[in-house]
């Protein structure tokens, strides 16, 4: 293995007898943005390969948490070709020559891209540990891509892909052609220091889903070994043992010289939950207590011995080396590193657990019973004492107020608190809002360092304009993001907040759009929890679409575009919940016949007068469902809610059809 200069790159080469591969690095990833420039490393990534896009031979980029990497696999000349490409193309986005127009049509490509994309237990489980920051950024979606600030990207871009940010590895010998020269001279930039917000690990978090573990643990002779004897044993356990689990895994994962993560995940059986998750903090706990068995440490060293000679560990070697330069620490020869092997003891890879041990935050399912386990369960909220500010009120007349009881909000110049009854609290003080997303039903959400949000709904607090005039006062530009309305509403028209209780007298009704209810909007709504299954948002949206589906008052383009889900309601196989998940938790005055239309915009806002019977009637019957919000087993919460609306069902009808003759008509004749 070399280990040379080429124009202030570093760059190690080594003749592998793989195929001919180069492989360019900088010490930038996911990790080194905020929140609101989330998908930017994403974005110069994709534009960097732009000229490259119909190369003949195979290519690729990736963006991890601390490092971007682009790779090729073809002959000398062209590796130099595709280095030279992907340098200027940096060059390029850095100096202003690649139009801004080619930088936003790219960001809309992946912004298509991201809707294809589902989290994982790892990005939520990493997200609470870390929050809205460094290492828990990557499941978060990649906001720096909507209303995209061309200049700050560029400026970012220059920072960060540098030559002296970068090393490149040859798998063969270093070629001629190379030419860096518009490459920006810049620094090595040290990877972030993996900082929990959470005090008090090991902890776990109640989530629907697999069983997921994050941690951040130093690098240690024994950290490495630690994830591969855990992988054996959870695996052991798990699936030999007691057949819960196809196939759970651990991976390690160095994001600096002294830092590495940690993470595992598992595909649990729900009778095996409370038995799995036992399973993995067990094993992690009598590792840190008593070790590796010496068979295991023997058994690491031949999987070790087995590898070599092979070419396809020169290979890795060369990268790992690359990679292990790039965030600062030495290049390790092929004896230092059989010595470390050699060296290894059980109490090693004890260390090392008994740190993980200290270190990480589980998701286990909700069922779980984990009482008796010494692992905290996390709290939903903040929970701090709020800082004293003006008060603002929940207008409970449009808006149920949750098993928690009726939530106020606190306004200082330093902080927003969402209370609940002096219960419950979630702070995000000033200087840790990272982001404030508008939605075009009027919800603004702000978003702080922690991770958690307080979203502020039109029509639902007293003076709502004074409280986000407030919040936007708080943030740059590049902080604001619009988000536009959430489902498929091809004719939606955003509408000023305070036109909405007058809806129904504006001349152009039929052409106009109010979104009703977006259930969105409910799980960012930190009155009612973060640790609800998404069933337990859809009470009166589900209501409502339940009611016009029965009547077929819904529009042409929703029975087009939900026609599956909307026959097997029908058939009475899918419950009113389920059917509202199924069109994406979204109510929009376009969804449904006009003389629908106007009843939903009366019904919906009402404005400062008194409450209308019916909409008595859906408060009433959302205050009588919040005791199922915290039901241990969430398969009971659709028959529990069609059960309650079926026993409103002929009252709540009355009420809507005695409030419009035409209507009245049309539910007759659709009945029938």
């Amino acid at each position: 293995m070399f280990h040379d200069e080429v124009s202030g790159i570093e760059v190690l080469s080594s003749p592998t007898e793989t195929d001919d591969v180069v492989s360019l690095r900088f010490r930038v990833g996911q990790a080194d943005e905020t929140l609101a420039e989330r998908g930017y490393c994403h974005l110069a990534e994709h534009l960097a390969l732009g000229e490259v896009v119909d190369a003949p031979y195979p290519f690729n980029g990736m963006t991890g948490q601390t490092v971007t990497s682009f790779e090729a696999v073809t002959s000398p000349p062209k590796q130099a070709a595709f280095l030279n490409s992907v340098i200027d193309r940096f060059a390029a986005i850095a100096d202003g020559s690649l139009s801004a127009e080619h930088i936003l049509h790219e960001a809309e490509i992946l912004e298509a891209e991201a809707a294809q994309r589902a989290s994982g237990v790892i990005d939520q489980v990493a997200g609470r540990l870390f929050g809205a920051d460094t290492y828990g950024l990557f499941g978060w979606s990649e906001f720096g891509l909507r209303d995209l600030d061309v200049d700050r990207f560029r400026a970012w871009t220059a920072k960060w892909f540098s030559r002296r940010n970068a090393v490149i590895a040859f798998h063969n010998k270093i070629p001629d052609g190379l030419s860096f020269a518009a490459m920006r001279e810049g620094e090595r930039m040290l990877a972030p220091i993996p900082q929990p917000i959470l005090a008090d690990l090991p902890a776990f978090q109640p989530a629907h889903g697999p069983v997921g573990l994050f941690a951040a643990v130093p690098r240690a002779d024994g950290s490495l070994p630690l994830a591969s004897i855990l992988q054996k044993r959870i695996t052991n356990s798990l699936r030999h043992e007691m057949a819960a689990s196809y196939a759970p895994w651990f991976d390690y994962a160095p994001v600096s010289k002294d830092w590495a993560l940690v993470a595992a995940a598992a595909d649990v059986k729900p009778e095996s939950e409370t038995a799995a998750v036992r399973a993995i903090v067990s094993e992690i706990a009598r590792l840190a207590e008593a070790g590796p068995s010496t068979d295991e440490i023997d058994f690491q060293r031949a999987v070790w011995e087995e590898q070599q000679g092979r070419s396809s560990l020169a290979a890795g070697r060369l990268e790992w080396s690359a990679e292990e330069l790039l965030h600062g620490a030495e290049i390790q020869s092929e004896e230092q590193i059989r010595r470390q092997w050699e060296d290894l003891t059980p109490a090693m890879v004890q260390n090392s657990a008994e740190v993980l041990r200290r270190s990480y935050l589980l998701s286990a399912p909700p069922e779980a019973e984990l009482a008796d386990v010494d692992v905290r369960a996390l709290p939903e909220w903040t929970n701090e004492l709020p800082p004293p500010g003006k008060r603002y009120d929940f207008d409970q007349h449009n808006g149920s107020i949750g098993p928690y009881g009726v939530p106020y909000l606190l306004l200082s110049d330093d902080a927003i608190s969402l209370v609940n009854q002096n219960v419950r609290t979630l702070t995000i003080r000033r200087e840790d809002a990272q982001i404030l997303l508008t939605w075009g039903d009027g919800v603004h959400q702000l978003i702080g360092r922690h991770g958690q949000a307080i979203a502020i709904m039109p029509n639902r607090w007293k003076l709502f304009d004074e409280v986000v005039g407030s919040l936007n006062g708080w943030m740059a530009p590049s902080q604001i993001k619009k988000m536009g309305f959430r489902g498929v509403d091809p004719d939606a028209h955003p509408l000023p907040v305070k036109s909405v209780a007058g809806l129904n007298q504006s001349a152009n009704f039929e052409s106009m759009v109010h979104v009703v209810d977006g259930v969105g909007w409910h799980f960012q709504d930190q009155s009612f929890g973060d640790t609800r299954p998404p069933v337990q948002a859809f009470v009166r949206g589900g209501l409502m679409l339940g009611w016009l589906a029965d009547r077929k008052l819904l529009s042409e383009w929703v029975e087009d575009a939900a026609a599956e889900p909307l026959a097997l309601y029908r058939a009475g196989e899918l419950s009113r919940a389920r059917l509202y998940e199924e069109v994406d938790g979204l109510l929009a005055t376009d969804m449904v016949v006009v003389e629908a239309k106007r009843f939903l915009v009366w019904l919906y806002a009402p404005g400062k007068t008194k409450p209308s019977r019916v909409h008595a009637v859906l408060l009433g019957l959302e205050a009588g469902l919040a005791n199922i919000y915290d039901l241990p087993d969430s398969g009971q919460i659709p028959t529990r809610f069609d059960d309650a609306v079926d026993a409103q069902l002929r009252k709540f009808s009355q009420s809507m059809i005695t409030n419009s003759h035409k209507l009245k008509k049309m539910v007759a004749r659709n009945t029938a």
